[in-house]
């Protein structure tokens, strides 16, 4: 008995053994190097790493067969999927991918080629020891990308095909626009703080969060409206600040779209249960919610349940030196992150 026991292990180990070493063969032999998710950088727009980057030279294409998936972006003998970086300036609509271990003018030659449907075009340029490739998309969209075969292939995937849950996250005002500045109060400095404390929650999550800016950049209307619309978020959220020539008048106030109405969930619901939440949150007085003006394009135009949160009065000095408090702003970011669950329950 123990014999045949010890016999059948020995064999189902075997197997194993074998199975394994098929599975390294195949794997080494067709060097596919999935890079999904392991250096990829969301980021919101504007010039970063590349900012000493020229204007570029065109990248090469050639037509593909129409029914591959993936767009073809030949590799230097060498490169490995740690020298790859991919940056998604959605804001932009645009993907950079940098190339370490490569010869400024490799791409001289080399063509890109493959699915190129969804590429309006690309360039190259040499960023100190590294080629920066950008490439001009048609829409917003996140990327599944793999190596093979010294071959970056890159699939473009609208967000909803790889998201469940998606918000778009507005910080007012930035760059020319400094928004209302009183008692010490800039507008765009500190609707940027709130946003950046917000995303230190959702980053704990499973939402998927886009942001219109992440730094102190020029943002106009069209394109916050455009990303909201483009990535087909469940909904979107902007955090603004208030004014008024009454120096005592003070509170938070929430605004939405009152001609844009979904059964169940819509911008009242949103604007509701953001009002409610973060009022609870800095234990603040809730002015209540109010309908969009006919001025405010955000509103306007969004196609999905949106809102508009005014977190306070920088005209009034006492609700100025609260917002100036990091704990007060950490507080605001609270109430906004319990409103966005609330609205998924």
């Amino acid at each position: 008995m123990r014999t045949g026991l010890r016999i059948r292990t020995f064999i189902y180990a075997l197997l194993y053994c074998v199975a394994a070493m098929g599975g390294m063969i195949y794997y080494a032999d067709h060097k596919i190097i999935m890079i999904d998710n392991v250096a990829q950088d969301q980021v919101a727009g504007g010039v970063q790493d590349g900012e000493d980057a020229g204007l570029g030279r065109q990248l090469r294409f050639k037509q593909g067969e129409e029914s591959d998936d993936y767009l073809w972006i030949p590799l230097e003998a060498g490169v490995k999927a740690e020298d790859v970086t991919m940056e998604n300036h959605y804001m932009d609509r645009e993907i950079w991918i940098y190339i370490r271990g490569t010869t400024e003018n490799y791409y001289d030659k080399e063509a890109v080629f493959g699915n190129i449907s969804q590429v309006e075009s690309g360039t190259y340029d040499y960023v100190r020891d590294t080629v920066l490739l950008k490439f001009r998309l048609l829409d917003v969209y996140e990327c599944r990308s793999f190596i093979e075969e010294n071959y970056l292939h890159i699939e473009f995937v609208p967000p909803r095909e790889m998201f469940d849950k998606i918000v778009v996250i507005d910080a007012g005002c930035g760059g020319k626009d400094e928004g209302i500045s009183a008692y010490g109060v800039t507008e765009k400095e500190f609707t940027l703080d709130i946003v950046k404390r917000l995303k230190l929650l959702l980053e704990q999550t499973d939402i998927k969060a886009y942001y219109t800016r992440t730094e102190d950049a020029d943002i106009s209307e069209e394109s916050r409206v455009y990303l909201a619309n483009a990535v087909c978020a469940d909904m979107f959220i902007s955090i603004r600040l208030n004014e008024s020539e009454d120096t005592s008048v003070y509170g938070t106030e929430t605004f939405y779209n009152k001609d844009y109405f979904i059964p169940g969930f819509g911008s009242v619901q949103l604007a509701d249960m953001v009002e409610r939440n973060v009022v609870t949150e800095i234990s603040g007085r809730g002015n209540g919610l109010f309908p969009a003006k006919e001025d405010d394009m955000i509103l306007q135009e969004v196609r999905i349940p949106a809102a508009v949160l005014c977190a306070g009065y920088a005209t009034n000095g006492k609700e100025a030196g609260l917002l100036q408090e990091e704990t007060y702003r950490e507080r605001i970011a609270e109430g906004l992150y319990q409103a966005i669950l609330e609205a998924y329950e």
